[in-house]
């Protein structure tokens, strides 16, 4: 938490800052002393963990029949025979769920501009 800055310290630092803070009222406080000291673009976030489960899904995708564009000529108005193999055509990714309960703590990061002078 930034409360006070030295001499030395508001005339070297420039630049952006970013400080962490695990509660709103010593975010109050950073804020407050960056605003005195002549940072700008002052920000905060809020930043929580969230744990994820991740797991593998195998989507089975739909089978439509044939494609009847790219058929042509009068047998195009006959229906195809159904397929004597099916087709198991399907699709394996990953996906996340989150955890359904949560214990933790929040913490806050703030971001601000010093312009050099």
């Amino acid at each position: 938490m930034i409360v006070r800055l030295t001499s030395s310290a508001r005339t070297t630092l420039g630049g952006r800052l970013c400080s962490f803070s695990p509660c709103i009222e010593q975010v109050q406080r950073t804020c407050e002393a960056l605003t005195e000291q002549g940072f700008k673009e002052i920000r905060t976030l809020e930043v929580l963990l969230r744990i994820h489960n991740v797991r593998a899904v195998t989507l089975q995708l739909p089978n439509f029949g044939p494609d009847s564009s790219s058929q042509t000529g009068p047998e195009a108005m006959e229906e195809a025979p159904p397929s004597a193999t099916p087709d198991h055509t399907s699709l394996k990714l990953k996906t996340t769920t989150p955890l359904r309960e949560m214990p933790g703590h929040t913490g806050y990061l703030t971001f601000a501009t010093k312009p050099r002078t």
